[in-house]
């Protein structure tokens, strides 16, 4: 199961609606509600229920008014006007400052990792422009970086500043030795190693009948 823990109005899916996916969020106004409406810095699963789950936390405090600090059109207009359409929900207006943020992702970090799967992955979205990714990183003491995605595509971009996908393994040590031990040689496997047919030395008929002389055929 995938838990998108910051759903918002889920512009960054493709498909909207999923049963793979639960959504949660604590907006009461958003225009594609949530599965379940909650702070996921105290999220009401039992531990270690995810596989992998989706962190698209604000990257920026204080921005009380812009056009991303609204959950929805219709609270936006009276400033912005009427645009339509699904409004793209950052929560910007959530945190009042730097260190209101930092303690929010530190903590949430450790929920997240409390509801995850022992093996399980999260992929953390960021945005630099408050924030270097170094700082971000640092404050995720629950997990390790597997890999870093930078974004290219100008949507996703401010300016000069970079926008990144980030995959995080739950930290846990010993599960890949316990896996590794339980196979003492390869006839226990269904198919033995060696045997299995991509392994198997490559059929010649054909490349001996390419190789052949004129004069042979």
């Amino acid at each position: 199961m995938i838990l998108d823990a910051t759903a918002g109005n889920r512009m960054m899916w493709k498909k909207k609606y999923s049963d793979n996916v639960v959504y949660i969020d604590r907006g009461y106004k958003l225009q594609r509600p949530p599965d379940v409406i909650c702070d996921h810095m105290r999220a009401p699963f039992r531990d270690g229920v995810f596989d992998t789950v989706f962190f698209d936390p604000p990257h920026r405090w204080a921005w009380e008014g812009s056009y991303f600090s609204f959950q929805n059109v219709e609270d936006a207009k009276a400033i912005w006007g009427d645009k339509g359409g699904i409004i793209t929900y950052y929560g910007w207006d959530i945190y009042k400052d730097k260190g209101e943020l930092v303690n929010y992702l530190y903590k949430a970090q450790k929920e997240l990792a409390r509801i995850t799967k022992y093996d399980g992955l999260m992929w953390v979205k960021w945005n630099e422009i408050e924030m270097n990714k170094l700082q971000l990183l640092s404050l995720f003491s629950d997990w390790e970086v597997m890999m870093e995605l930078p974004i290219g595509s100008a949507l996703q971009r401010k300016k000069d500043v970079q926008t990144y996908w980030f995959c995080l393994e739950k930290r846990y040590e010993g599960t890949k030795q316990e896996l590794l031990s339980g196979f003492e040689s390869d006839k226990q496997l269904p198919e033995p190693v060696l045997e299995r047919p991509k392994l198997r030395k490559p059929k010649l008929d054909f490349w001996a009948r390419a190789a052949t002389s004129p004069k042979n055929r």
